[in-house]
């Protein structure tokens, strides 16, 4: 069996379109996350950004950034451009959203992107103390039914142990996930991240990854683990566990797992981009 490393980097950057600007400064990240991303706040950069990185070599991009105070992502501005984009050059396109609301899926249906990303939160909790929404997971979850209802193409990311490291609605979010029409599942696991709320929380356990990457099992699409995990310690173990039950891709894998892999006679397939693809 052959496994992919998704290896983005250089080659497939992520552009935020607000900058380092968040409305929400969410508990697990304060904008931490928006800082390792190019900024491009207005079509116009973003068009410099992306003769840049053409230079450059890149086979395509994320489009990101932070959140308005209502969940989403205003990437209304930048359709046009990223359609043009779609249409004249070879690039792929990964659209992040949060919340969708009509404007976003105008947006999208003009873009044309080849993936749409977004995260599905199973728990009110979450959405409220992590996120710091008044908003609902039923929220989330509906988004997936729109974007299923639209015929765009998505896959859905999870992230285990966004609520402060506990185990709280990813079970939920996961049964809405393959009840949708999604291309992939992507699974993540909390890093406690400097500078946030949850700097001294422990990342989830081990154990308790390994039962949400079960709970994946009947998923029609493909299963891959996503760039934002511990490697550290134990964790290395997510990684095998995660092959041996059937996830055909994993970003950045570590040497270990490689190594591992090789012995076990799996072999590695290099994707220098984003893994939904």
């Amino acid at each position: 069996m052959n496994l992919t490393a998704y290896i983005p980097g250089r080659k497939f950057p992520s552009i935020s379109v607000t900058g380092t600007g968040c409305a929400l400064n969410c508990a697990h990240c304060k904008r931490h996350y928006l800082e390792g991303m190019i900024p491009a706040e207005t079509p116009e950069k973003l068009l410099e950004v992306l003769e840049r990185i053409s230079a450059d070599g890149a086979n395509g991009f994320l489009l990101s950034g932070g959140a308005r105070e209502d969940g989403s992502v205003p990437i209304e501005p930048f359709a046009r451009l990223i359609r043009k984009v779609k249409i004249y050059s070879d690039f792929l396109v990964n659209v992040h959203v949060g919340l969708v609301r009509e404007s976003t899926i105008n947006a999208l249906k003009t873009m044309h992107p080849d993936m749409v990303s977004l995260d599905v939160v199973g728990a009110d909790e979450t959405v409220k103390e992590v996120y710091h929404l008044e908003r609902s997971a039923d929220d989330y979850l509906n988004a997936l039914k729109i974007l299923d209802e639209e015929g765009i193409k998505h896959s859905p990311h999870v992230t285990v142990g966004l609520h402060y490291g506990k185990i709280l609605g990813e079970y939920r979010a996961i049964d809405a996930i393959k009840e949708s029409r999604a291309v992939k599942i992507v699974i993540n696991a909390l890093i406690p991240t400097k500078g946030t709320p949850m700097e001294a929380m422990a990342p989830p356990p081990v154990d308790e990854i390994k039962k949400i990457i079960d709970h994946t099992e009947g998923f029609e699409g493909e299963r891959v683990l996503g760039c934002m995990r511990p490697r550290t310690g134990d964790y290395w173990e997510i990684e095998r566990y995660a092959i041996k039950n059937g996830f055909s891709g994993i970003v950045l894998p570590t040497d270990k797992t490689r190594k591992w892999a090789e012995e076990n006679g799996y072999g590695w397939k290099i994707e220098e981009r984003c893994c939904v693809f």
